[in-house]
């Protein structure tokens, strides 16, 4: 897999990688995947293939998050926004603990599922895989280090007092806090 050239790219406004097939040693190209920032995907194929995806360790890539030089990921939040987070965990490690397979499974499930009506309601909605992670609004900076368990929701918005929701979440659960949390954003705005 590498980052597909202007030449291969599917669609301007996403990501675009070359897939190869992984047994094939001439690097046989079968399709470009590509993501956008709102968590839409495409897949495209110039002949029949089978495509099969697998667990990664690495971590979501898509928010929109840098690495500070202690390496702990920055968020820019520019409005209402929910942090969904849950700690690295090696490919090893959730061989080991199924408990921790299917959270993570369970947690990336919902995550998927819960960006778009998010989105739609105006709320930003953002994954990180860290034990801590930092917040900028504007020239603050506040660094989150969750207490009680090491998955959750930060739930942010400018001029109020943040909540944490600790433990794996699905989405109609996620988007009940959020309303409780964050209000109806579309009456607040007029």
């Amino acid at each position: 897999m590498v980052k597909a050239d202007a030449n291969e790219g599917v669609y301007n406004d996403c990501t675009n990688v070359v897939l190869y097939k992984a047994s094939s040693s001439a690097n046989e190209k079968v399709g470009v995947y590509c993501w956008s920032s709102s968590g839409d995907c495409y897949m495209s194929c110039p002949t029949l293939s089978t495509v099969e995806t697998t667990l990664s360790s690495v971590p979501d890539k898509i928010v929109e998050a840098a690495a500070t030089p202690n390496g702990t990921q920055l968020i820019e939040v520019r409005g209402p926004t929910i942090i969904a987070f849950f700690p690295p965990v090696s490919d090893a490690e959730l061989s080991k603990d199924p408990d921790t397979n299917e959270s993570l499974s369970d947690f990336q499930l919902y995550a998927a599922q819960v960006r778009k009506p998010l989105q739609q309601k105006g709320i930003n909605f953002k994954v990180v895989y860290a034990h801590q992670f930092k917040i900028r609004l504007g020239k603050a900076i506040t660094i989150v280090t969750p207490q009680k368990a090491q998955v959750g929701y930060y739930l942010f918005r400018p001029r109020k007092e943040p909540r944490i929701e600790y433990g794996v979440m699905t989405d109609l659960d996620l988007i009940h806090v959020a309303d409780e949390y964050f209000g109806n954003l579309h009456q607040n705005q007029h």
